[in-house]
């Protein structure tokens, strides 16, 4: 997604089971390194194909069901996003520039809470 509107030597994180994905993201991660990408993968523990290809190894330790990889591998992904805007001292979501705009489809890009569900909500409350 931001192969052409990232700088080269962007940092790049990698998340994959190493089942049926392995094939396609050693794919992705040798394209990463051969445009100079920083890249960091959170793999199985032991897993090779991906890994040779990468700076930087996070092994998920034990065995995890491919069905239930997203739940586990979605762990490390949710730590990240806050803390890299102040690391690269990026505008956090790019300030909302970009065509993002109030007007813009009836303020599709605000972020807003959800709407609740009212009885949840009444026994909650």
């Amino acid at each position: 997604m931001q192969y052409f509107s990232a700088r080269a030597d962007t940092p790049t994180i990698l998340f994959s089971a190493a089942r049926n994905d392995a094939d396609r993201m050693a794919e992705v991660a040798r394209a990463a390194q051969s445009i100079g990408r920083r890249t960091v993968a959170v793999v199985p523990e032991g897993e090779q194909a991906i890994s040779q290809y990468v700076e930087h190894v996070l092994p998920v330790k034990g065995e995890v069901r491919e069905c239930f990889a997203p739940l586990v591998y979605s762990i490390p992904a949710n730590c990240w996003p806050p803390s890299v805007p102040a690391a690269t001292r990026a505008t956090y979501f790019q300030g909302f520039g970009g065509g993002r705009t109030v007007e813009w489809a009836d303020g599709a890009s605000r972020i807003r809470d959800s709407h609740q569900i009212e009885v949840l909500a009444a026994l909650a409350g």
